[in-house]
Order: C-alpha cells, then structure tokens, then sequence
C-alpha cells in the first residue's frame, strides 16, 4: 500500500526509463533471465550510466536457484542490494524491501569497522623477504591498527610463540630449517594455542594441499601470490573468533543483552507499530525459521557450500527485518564461507543454536 511502481518490459526499455528526468525511483527490482540484454548487462549499464546521485539506486535481482553460483560472483562486483530466488514469495519480497529501508549499517561494514580499528598482533612467517613485506603492506592496508612481527622460517616461529601468542599467524609452507606444517604442528602443541587461527601461505594449488593444511593443524589457506581480497576474506573470517572464548562463540557478536537476539523495537521500526500486523509477522517468521533450520541440517550433511552461501544470503534478510541482530551477523559470515571445515561447522551450530533462542523468544513474545 502507498507504492506506485513503473514496469520494463526488458533492459533496453529499463535503461530507457532510468533516462527521463522526471523519474526517480526508490528501488529496483531487475529479472535476470530477459531477451536482448540480461540483467546482468543491464545492471552494468545501470551501474556505469545512473550514478550521478548522491546515494547510489538500490538493486534487487530476481533470478532462479540454477543460476546462483554465476549470480554470487556478479553480486559483489555490481553491488547488487538483495538477490530473490525465483518463483518469489511475497514474504521474501516483504524481506528484502524492508532490508533496503532498515537505515542500519550492513553487518559486513560493522565487521570492516571492527578490523579497521582492532589492535590485531599477527605473526607472519615467511622466509622471502619480499613476500614478507606484501603481505604486511596488504594487512595494514586493511587492518591499520595491527602489530606485525615477522619471521623468517619456522623454527623461530615456534620459538617466538613460546613467550608471545599473536592473535593470528600467516604461514608459508616451504622454508629453511622447519616449514610450515611442521611448525604448525610444534606450535598446535603449546599451552593456549589450540584456537589461534594458522593460516597457510603457499605457491602451491595442487589437488590435496589444502586437506594436507588442515590436516597438520591449519585453520585455512590462502595461494600465492598473495592479493588483497583474499586476506581481507581471511581477516572477516577469522578475527570475529576469540581465542579465550571456551564456548567458541563469536563473541562480538554474541552479547548478554536479550535485544541483540530478538529486539522488537527495530522489528516495529523496520514493518510500524500495527499489534496484528507485527504478530502475523512474527506467526511468519516462526514458520519459515524452523524451515530454515531443517534445510541448514540439510545442506550441513550434503556439504554443499553453495547452497551455504545462498541460504546464508536469504537467512540474513529474513533476521535482519525481524530484529535478530545475532543471527543477521551469523548469516552473513555464512554467506561469505569459501569451504566446509571445522571453523565452518562450529558456525552452522552456533547458527542453528541462536535459532532455537530466536524461535524460544518469538514464540514467548506471541504467547504474552
């Protein structure tokens, strides 16, 4: 009610559209299978033509399930909003307009924010100077408050860890004297290193090299040469854990407060104050959480990280609407996994645990 809306029959039509003046337009929602020009193309277009105002024009792109693995990857480089699976439902739509007007920072910039300013203590164990001093640069690009030390092969790596614990070590494989995996595995084997995150650096991409990673006790892998995105993924990845927490949760995002798992002040920001409005979408949510959490089983046992990442893209916009602040974070690290390992598993469970207190919360606050 109160949206007025303009159709396109294609991209071509849209561009066109988009040209005329007198047109302003809060959102976009663009299919992606059309004739002449996808959307894809389209939004291109969109992208490189209409950004002259100040904010840039939110993109919802509709698209079937077939599609998904293509449509993640265009996602990040258009900046793409929201992404629905067809046939759509109108809870989804309901969603993802929400998402777009909910003013809130994306959890991922809360998660940059925090990079940016955290005090991280890195260890990067590297016997070529060169390499050393790239992959030092590329974290103070991205993390300007972090302590770097460097060493230059394994045997001073598990010496330096004897006194110091950093809070994450970069790991070449090949070095003089001690390498990689025999390294992780003496530094595995000191007192309050169990958690650290060890991740591997190495020239290698061979079929096996990232299971023989894991297998001598790294947390993940990142091939050479090194570029700037993938330690910034590794750094999302891996600084929200926090070595002390026994419980291995993601502690700042896990707080005591109760509003950060259910706060139905920002669910009556994000839908109005109507009483039998809010309770039917809290009666929807119910639903469709617990059809989330079997399907997470679901994809937990096929390992199907695509499917991982859809549904972490999909859960967000369901959390981020109803005011579950946790469970919006969790889904978003989730939509950004690069494999199935152990790190990945403890996050599938946290996520099905906050879903069991959201649904316990929602379901007390309908009861009431």
């Amino acid at each position: 009610q109160g949206i007025s809306s303009t159709e396109a029959k294609n991209g071509l039509d849209a561009l066109q559209i988009l040209s005329q003046d007198d047109l302003k337009f809060d959102a976009i929602l663009m299919d992606y299978h059309m004739p002449y020009m996808d959307g894809l193309e389209t939004i291109k277009k969109i992208r490189e033509n209409f950004n002259h105002h100040e904010t840039e024009l939110p993109i919802v792109l509709l698209h079937s399930s077939s599609d998904d693995e293509k449509i993640i990857i265009a996602s990040k480089e258009l900046r793409i909003n929201q992404r629905i699976i067809k046939p759509i439902k109108v809870q989804e739509l309901f969603d993802s307009l929400s998402n777009l007007e909910a003013g809130k920072k994306d959890v991922e910039v809360l998660i940059q924010e925090k990079i940016n300013s955290i005090e991280m203590w890195i260890l990067i164990v590297e016997d070529n100077s060169i390499n050393s001093l790239l992959a030092k640069s590329i974290i103070l690009r991205i993390a300007p408050q972090a302590v770097i030390h460097e060493v230059i092969n394994g045997l001073k790596a598990v010496e330096f860890c004897k006194t110091n614990i950093p809070d994450i070590i970069f790991m070449d494989i090949q070095m003089p004297e001690m390498n990689g995996y025999e390294a992780t595995k003496c530094i595995r084997e000191l007192p309050n290193f169990a958690r650290t995150p060890i991740i591997a650096l190495t020239a290698g991409n061979l079929k096996g090299e990232r299971e023989k990673c894991l297998k001598a006790g790294m947390s993940d892998f990142v091939a050479k040469p090194i570029v700037e995105n993938d330690i910034r993924l590794v750094l999302k990845k891996w600084i929200c854990l926090e070595d002390g927490n026994t419980n291995d949760e993601i502690s700042f995002m896990q707080p005591t407060d109760k509003k950060n798992h259910f706060d139905l002040e920002l669910l009556k920001l994000h839908i109005g104050e109507e009483p039998d409005f809010v309770k039917e979408v809290l009666q929807m949510s119910v639903v469709q959480l617990k059809d989330m959490a079997t399907l997470l089983s679901k994809i937990t046992r096929e390992e199907n990280l695509e499917h991982l990442k859809s549904f972490g893209h999909k859960l967000y916009g369901t959390a981020s609407v109803i005011g579950l602040e946790n469970l919006a974070a969790l889904s978003r690290i989730l939509e950004i996994s690069e494999n199935f390992e152990c790190n990945t598993l403890k996050l599938i469970g946290q996520t099905k645990t906050e879903i069991e207190i959201d649904l316990k919360l929602i379901e007390e606050f309908l009861k009431s």
